[in-house]
């Protein structure tokens, strides 16, 4: 298990990300943009996702998806209807689509953080699946 190592850093000029980095760096490293559940940026669980995977040697980096969106209201025992209805605004097809943008929004600091010079470019292979996306660097 591994402990909390990292922090809030700003991504954009509105955008919040939980970036950690590995302990250990030489040359260039792989970086992973993790995208929190529907607990949202804040949760303890999540945030330990993004430590785990720079004590394995990631520059790992989570935008907060939820940025302008309402955090969860509660679980559904605590207010059902409430709930409900904030899980319908997160399942939608924009919702995904402006989480996308966020994740493509970490990929410069991930890329400057893992040793890749500013002025090269990034080769970007993206796989969309459904509900999910991963962006490659080479």
């Amino acid at each position: 298990m591994c402990s909390r190592v990292g922090s809030v850093i700003e991504v954009t000029p509105v955008l919040q990300g939980y970036y950690a980095a590995p302990r250990l760096k030489s040359g260039r490293r792989m970086g992973i943009a993790v995208v929190h559940d529907v607990l949202g940026f804040a949760d303890p669980n999540c945030r330990h996702l993004v430590d785990h995977w720079a004590s394995r040697g990631f520059e790992a980096l989570m935008p907060d998806c939820f940025e302008k969106e309402a955090e969860p209201p509660g679980l559904p025992d605590d207010d059902d209807e409430a709930f409900q209805k904030w899980l319908a605004n997160i399942s939608n097809e924009k919702f995904r689509e402006n989480c996308l943008l966020k994740v493509l929004d970490c990929i410069p600091i991930l890329k400057e953080q893992a040793g890749f010079p500013a002025s090269q470019e990034a080769n970007l292979d993206q796989l969309r699946v459904e509900y999910f996306a991963a962006t490659q660097l080479q």
